[in-house]
Order: structure tokens, then C-alpha cells, then sequence
């Protein structure tokens, strides 16, 4: 079971003042208030998060599972 967390570069992008309402968006803000969730979780709390989105924001280096 992955646990998935902000990296520092998402934990910087969390504070942003002028964030648009995207599925990559709705995660990192979800993962902002909760430290730390395992991708069932997220899925089934943010609208629209995909294994794809979720993915997406590994390669970009803001979420991080541990590895």
C-alpha cells in the first residue's frame, strides 16, 4: 500500500494564493490538509482524481510515495 505526500516543491505550491479548481489542484490540496493518503483515498475524496492525475504529479516531482 502506497502512502502518497507532498513533496517540497507541492508543499510550496499548496501556500499559492491563485490556485485553479483542476483535479491536480483538488489533490495537492487534499494531501496539503491530510499529510499523507494512499491513492483509494484520494481517489474516493477528490473529484476527478485519477491514477493518471496522480501520476502526473509524481513525474512532476510534487507527490511522492515514499520510494
Amino acid at each position: 500500500m502506497d502512502i502518497y505526500y507532498l513533496t517540497q516543491k507541492g508543499k510550496a505550491l499548496a501556500g499559492s494564493t491563485r490556485s485553479p479548481r483542476t483535479p491536480e489542484w483538488e489533490v495537492i490540496m487534499f494531501l496539503s490538509k491530510h499529510n499523507g493518503a494512499t491513492r483509494e483515498q484520494i481517489q474516493s475524496y477528490v473529484s476527478g482524481a485519477s491514477s493518471t492525475v496522480i501520476a502526473r504529479l509524481r513525474v512532476q516531482g510534487i507527490i511522492s510515495n515514499g520510494e
